[in-house]
């Protein structure tokens, strides 16, 4: 059963025939070769017809720029990016042109002020104009900024991203002048904007991975110029790096450790206290910041203890033992601030955790024989014998060579009745310092009549002599006669 005849015409064929020869005949003319061709062969789809040319403009304003023909290059750079506005390779060639060049392509062009009465929402610059007026606002643009004219190209994108703020594409145009212009803390912002609302938008991810090389670059030519003793030049390297990856913790560390060796404390501070909130809890860079902070705010009280603001300093290495509980160094240097304000209960206490962290140490344990002949010397001239008695034995415990706690215990004792103990002391001080003039003073009273030799030779003298042995395990050079 035949189908029936779906478009149905009152039209012969004889006249449809005779039509298209007349058709054929207006195409060709006279020429019969072309007459048997049904269908044009290889010649692709309209997207590889519209890439193929745009790449044929872009290779002839190549071939015009090496040989300095400003104008034809130009005109062929416009014409690819008429055909790909948004391929930034394309930008680039155009804005790398000579200034005089863009001046003549502006002076030359047509560009009318583009005022659409009403937009709708889009993600593309030609949406609500004609696709001519938005070619020439873009070429406008990046003409200006070719020429160096940055505020008035910032002007139009800025008045764009106004009136469309969810456009990712001027976003990214905006951040790839950014980027040329070094003004990379803005060009970044830029890029995340664009990346939340376009997450797969890979100009803004090409851009973006290009700072995150930008950055990784700088944070390496940073740490040559530290090594090479250039800290300020390291510091405007990691700057650098840090405007390109403001999430990198590393670079923050890196530049907080520059400030503190440059000695601005602050903003060192602020620039670890950073990096320690960008790294994982626990990971060797939050390790790293935390160690470097604590080393800041020990720099920065030390500093602050030699300009004799110690209250200050007491702060600073309090912030810093709330994070290191276990740096003999922070307790010791507190102690040193506290025992100089005269709260020597509060300096005995750091010195001796500092020496429980540090066993052994002769640093602190002298610090704590200081702390403790000072309250013996209060004690002392307080008329509390027994106390200051004490107190001289246990600073003789952390420091035997120290000859005037021996000569005040020996004070402490004659008060107490202690005469011949008195005496003992006085022998082992002479025998540490047989010069000093205290004790001599002292040696006088209790040995009346009796030289240093002959005090050193006598009973009392050898068996002070055999104690500083045992304590010192090498025995004291015997003074001269005339000493």
């Amino acid at each position: 059963m035949e189908a029936p005849e779906l478009f149905a015409t009152a039209v012969p064929e004889e006249q449809l025939e005779g039509g298209r020869e007349r058709a054929l005949r207006r195409i060709f003319g006279p020429s019969q070769c072309l007459r048997s061709v049904e269908r044009p062969r290889g010649v692709g789809s309209l997207p590889a017809i519209v890439q193929g040319r745009m790449w044929e403009h872009w290779q002839k304003g190549r071939d015009f720029s090496s040989s300095d023909r400003w104008e034809e290059a130009i005109i062929c750079y416009t014409k690819a990016i008429s055909l790909d506005p948004w391929r930034p390779l394309l930008v680039a060639m155009l804005t790398s042109l000579p200034c005089r060049a863009n001046v003549c392509w502006t002076r030359s062009s047509t560009v009318r002020p583009w005022r659409p009465s009403h937009r709708q929402p889009s993600c593309s610059l030609t949406a609500g104009c004609s696709a001519r007026e938005a070619l020439s606002l873009f070429c406008s643009m990046v003409c200006l900024a070719a020429l160096g004219e940055f505020p008035e190209f910032l002007q139009m994108l800025n008045r764009e991203l106004e009136e469309d703020v969810r456009n990712p594409d001027a976003y990214v145009l905006r951040a790839f002048f950014y980027n040329r212009f070094e003004q990379l803390a803005l060009c970044h912002q830029d890029i995340q904007r664009a990346l939340k609302l376009e997450p797969q938008h890979r100009a803004a991810q090409a851009l973006w991975h290009r700072l995150l090389r930008q950055g990784q670059e700088a944070k390496s030519q940073a740490v040559l110029k530290a090594l090479c003793g250039d800290l300020h030049g390291a510091l405007y390297k990691i700057s650098l790096a840090i405007e390109s990856d403001p999430l990198a913790a590393e670079f923050f560390t890196l530049r907080g450790t520059l400030l503190r060796l440059l000695k601005n404390f602050s903003a060192a501070s602020k620039d670890l206290a950073r990096a320690r909130e960008l790294s994982t809890v626990g990971s060797p860079e939050a390790r790293e910041a935390q160690r470097q902070l604590v080393l800041t705010y020990n720099d920065c009280a030390v500093h602050c203890y030699a300009l004799g603001r110690l209250d200050e300093a007491v702060k600073l290495l309090g912030e810093a033992l709330r994070d290191e509980r276990m740096e003999q160094g922070i307790y010791a240097n507190r102690g040193e601030c506290f025992f100089r304000l005269g709260e020597l209960a509060y300096a005995l206490a750091d010195y001796q955790q500092a020496l429980e962290l540090s066993p052994g140490n002769r640093v602190v344990q002298g610090r704590i024989a200081a702390v403790l002949h000072e309250k013996g010397r209060q004690d002392l001239a307080a008329r509390r014998f027994l106390e200051a008695e004490a107190c001289f034995s246990m600073a003789i415990e952390h420091d035997p060579r120290e000859a005037l706690y021996y000569l005040d215990r020996a004070m402490a004792k004659w008060c107490l009745g202690k005469v011949e103990s008195a005496r003992e002391d006085v022998a082992l001080s002479l025998w540490l310092n047989p010069t000093d003039s205290k004790i001599l003073s002292l040696a006088r009273h209790l040995f009346p009549r009796k030289t240093v030799q002959a005090i050193l030779r006598s009973e009392t003298g050898r068996l002070a002599q055999q104690t500083l042995d045992k304590i010192l395990q090498c025995p004291p050079r015997l003074p001269s006669d005339d000493a």
